[in-house]
């Protein structure tokens, strides 16, 4: 059985935020210096106080499933980092040195956890596609795939994730667009075929 539960709890805007029960004096942190006021100090401690909840509710799900009696996997992670001050507060996160290519990544990247109750051993599955955690997911728990998920997870061998021109290679190491190898930049460019076919085409990609 699959649960697919999208949360947006602590989705902003963290203006409209009203924690009336929170213990803000709980939470430890360090002001950036460019939110060196007490509105932005406000937001952050909103944000802050929700990525705790949600922390806290994934610690219970942990607790729960630890000792189930069927195998479980929680895949557990954000589709994109809060964004105020113009993208600000993410890079004022990240170390000052930084490549252009690294950055454009790291602002686009978000924590991700993958935990079962079978297997208990840490392994660092490095940057990951959001769109490619199903098909991970499926494969860890030794269920069949669907085409799509098929073709995602082969694709999971040469590129784990790219963004506006930027690749991941498998790796690790970052490409552009440009220096692509061909063969890569044409699988990139099945994933986006299939998308378009399964969303807005005719779904061709379905017939056997």
């Amino acid at each position: 059985q699959l649960i697919w539960a999208i949360s947006m709890q602590n989705h902003g805007f963290y203006e409209d935020k009203a924690y009336e029960t929170a213990d803000y004096d709980s939470i430890q942190y360090r002001l950036p210096a460019h939110l060196q006021d007490a509105e932005q100090e406000q937001l952050l401690k909103n944000y802050l106080i929700g990525a705790r909840d949600a922390d806290l509710l994934l610690g219970r799900l942990v607790d729960h499933f630890s000792d189930y009696d069927q195998p479980v996997i929680l895949a557990f992670f954000g589709d994109h980092w809060p964004y105020w001050q113009g993208g600000d507060f993410v890079r004022s996160l990240l170390p000052d040195n930084l490549s252009t290519l690294e950055e454009s990544i790291a602002i686009h990247q978000t924590p991700f956890l993958l935990w079962s109750n079978y297997h208990q051993v840490p392994e660092d599955l490095g940057i990951i596609s959001g769109s490619l955690v199903a098909p991970l997911v499926a494969r860890q728990s030794c269920l069949p795939l669907p085409p799509f998920w098929e073709m995602l997870d082969y694709h999971r061998q040469f590129l784990t994730g790219y963004n506006l021109g930027i690749n991941v290679l498998a790796d690790g190491s970052l490409v552009i667009d440009d220096d692509l190898p061909a063969d890569l930049l044409e699988l990139k460019n099945n994933h986006w075929l299939w998308q378009y076919d399964l969303l807005f085409g005719r779904q061709y990609s379905l017939s056997p």
